[in-house]
């Protein structure tokens, strides 16, 4: 037996990273997608949500999703709806899938690197299942974690092949799936940026290359290749963060508070993962940090890595663990980027593997003559996690259990307000969405999206004026916005004061990027000309009538108003086109024969003026004025007896209204 296992212990380690897996998320196959950032990766994503498509193509290779570049997670979510449509629970099985494929690799890797196969499958079992990676596993949008990792892994397989084949032909094929994989993890996530430096790292300890004086600039050089990637897309992501306002939200703190919570994560992070109580997505925005704080962490920061630096000959571990979890966390921590943010698990998903390093070769190493223990406390740690993660991961069901949660556990948080109100707002809880809304805004006066959604959620209630100051805010906070200019101008309409809504419907007009124009500047044109209408303005009203139609050749009310406009400026021709266009699209249409008939009256043409006048008649034979008008016609005609019958029927129908 004892022979069986030692010999299929890699299948077996296998078999048990699945099983555990599965214990642990394999109902997230009932879950929903959650009202975060799945909404901008996948669920109001047109280009995603077609699945895959040239033009979804080129977006993925030319746009970006809140300051991030990552086509490849953005293919794979489009792969998905392809495959799958809008079934969640089939996305969320998707990625789960990946998730065991990396924790697989990860054994693999660490076993064939190390030649330790129970560290590895220990180190392999507490990347599976540990509660501060389900935020990784069980939200659809974090699959740019799990493809970014499923990159990191391959390329660190392929550079131990590169390491094992060195000294023959063989090494160039296995150094160039080094490079593709690592090109393709940073178009997963651009955390990947740090993979060459861990691959040195890796020279170090497992891999003991640094023999030698000149053998660090060596391996150096021998990385210049996967440097060159690294640089660019370390240089597009700090330029491409710092010049994004970051969930629409406001900038509570100065850049350099950031910086100091930055140092502050380091160690946040390391109580998540020693201890995962109170994980929760998202989490709020950090208040202004103390110096205090930020320096005993900097110290003990300093103490910690020259403690393992000293200890690196006996303990290797030690300092290779370490500088794997400094270093790549280093770009998710806003100490290089310098823009707001906060803590989120998903950001551990690499880094996490390097406190688990130190963690278990440690454990293993102290208790190293009393194996009993080691196996006690390493079964004791598993299962905690394990009952953790499941627990951890049913909150993720849907928005309303995630978010109700995250306020409950956390203070002042108001994106979770804010995205606990959107859910409520998508299933027509008006009242309790506003109060939400509001909370968001207590804590964040500026937070754009908040005070829009508030604007527009008491308009749906009838409470107009209350809406007003909202909206009015969100367009001096967002003047470029177009659907802001929109919301507020249409609220001051509906509100009984057009004159004041003139101004933001044009600059809704002017603001409009797309080409062609879209609906909503359609909208915009019609309510302008209705305004200009009433005010008197007929040459404005005329012009955005004519707008509406340039976007919408089949807007009949806006060819109908043309029509009776074009028709009072005495440009009967014109007019008559127009009331043709909604006789063509409506078909037998009373007012379009009415108006059509005027005008041809006003041009001379009784013929036709006639023919429409009695197409109305049919339609509507109590119309005592088109009666009216055609005994008149008739009279000058000269035909007394149609004139005497049209005339007689406006009398009859005029007596019978009385």
């Amino acid at each position: 037996m004892i022979h069986f296992i030692k010999r299929y212990s890699a299948s077996i380690t296998i078999i048990l990273l699945i099983i555990i897996n599965l214990i642990v998320f394999s109902h997230v196959a009932t879950h929903e997608f959650i009202n975060y950032d799945d909404i901008e990766y996948v669920t109001m994503n047109d280009h995603v949500k077609n699945g895959l498509t040239i033009d979804g193509l080129k977006w993925a290779f030319t746009s970006k999703i809140q300051g991030h570049y990552h086509p490849l997670t953005c293919i794979s979510h489009m792969l998905d709806c392809q495959l799958f449509g809008m079934d969640s629970g089939l996305h969320h099985l998707s990625s789960l899938s990946i998730h065991i494929l990396n924790s697989i690799l990860l054994f693999i890797v660490l076993n064939l690197m190390s030649g330790l196969p129970i560290h590895s499958a220990i180190i392999a079992v507490l990347f599976s299942v540990h509660p501060i990676h389900v935020e990784s596993v069980a939200m659809v949008s974090s699959r740019k974690d799990l493809l970014s990792g499923l990159f990191w892994m391959l390329a660190m397989l392929s550079y131990f092949y590169y390491v094992k084949n060195y000294l023959n032909n063989k090494k160039r094929i296995w150094y160039v799936l080094v490079f593709i994989c690592f090109v393709f993890g940073l178009m997963s996530k651009s955390m990947v940026v740090t993979l060459p430096i861990i691959l040195l790292i890796m020279d170090y300890y497992p891999l003991a290359r640094l023999k030698g004086k000149n053998q660090f600039f060596k391996l150096c050089l021998e990385k210049i290749i996967l440097f060159i990637p690294m640089v660019i897309f370390a240089v597009f992501v700090v330029f491409a963060m710092s010049n994004i306002q970051q969930l629409n939200f406001e900038r509570i703190l100065p850049l350099s508070s950031h910086m100091k919570n930055g140092v502050l994560f380091y160690a946040k992070y390391i109580g998540k993962i020693l201890y995962p109580e109170n994980l929760v997505m998202p989490y709020p925005f950090p208040d202004i940090p103390q110096t205090l704080q930020v320096s005993i962490v900097i110290v003990g920061i300093i103490l910690i890595t020259t403690i393992f630096y000293r200890k690196r000959q006996d303990y290797p571990y030690l300092i290779v663990g370490w500088a794997w979890y400094l270093i790549t966390l280093l770009p998710m921590v806003g100490i290089i980027i310098p823009v707001p943010s906060s803590m989120a698990d998903r950001y551990t998903y690499i880094p996490a593997i390097g406190i688990f390093i130190i963690i278990v070769f440690g454990i293993i190493d102290i208790f190293k003559n009393k194996r009993i223990i080691s196996i006690i406390l390493f079964g004791i740690i598993i299962i905690f996690i394990i009952y953790t993660a499941r627990i951890q991961t049913e909150y993720y069901k849907n928005s309303f259990t995630l978010f109700e949660r995250t306020i409950k556990l956390s203070y002042k948080n108001p994106i979770a307000h804010y995205c606990y109100g959107f859910t409520l707002e998508t299933v027509n809880r008006l009242d309790e969405a506003e109060f939400q809304y509001k909370k968001a805004l207590e804590y964040s006066g500026n937070f754009f999206v908040a005070l829009n959604n508030l604007g527009i959620i008491l308009i749906k209630q009838g409470k107009i004026d209350e809406a007003i100051p909202y909206l009015t805010k969100v367009v001096t906070l967002k003047p470029d916005s177009q659907s802001s200019q929109l919301n507020l101008a249409n609220a001051l309409l509906v509100s009984g004061k057009p004159e004041e809504a003139v101004p933001y419907f044009e600059n809704a007009l002017r603001l409009n990027p797309a080409k062609p124009p879209i609906v909503n500047d359609e909208m915009a044109h019609m309510n302008l000309a209705g305004i200009y209408l009433n005010m008197g303005e007929i040459d404005k009203s005329i012009e955005h009538f004519k707008g509406a139609v340039m976007i919408n050749p089949t807007n009949t009310d806006a060819h109908y108003y043309l029509g009776l406009n074009l028709t009072a400026q005495n440009k009967f021709q014109e007019a008559i086109e127009h009331f043709k266009e909604v006789l063509k699209i409506k078909g037998n249409n009373l007012d379009a024969h009415i108006g059509i008939g005027y005008a041809y009256y006003m041009n001379g043409d009784t013929i036709n003026m006639i023919y429409h006048y009695k197409e109305a008649l049919k339609i509507n034979p109590q119309l005592p004025d088109i009666h009216h008008n055609l005994g008149v016609v008739y009279l000058n005609l000269g035909d007394k007896d149609q004139a005497q019958l049209h005339l007689a029927k406006e009398m009859l129908i005029r007596k019978m209204g009385h």
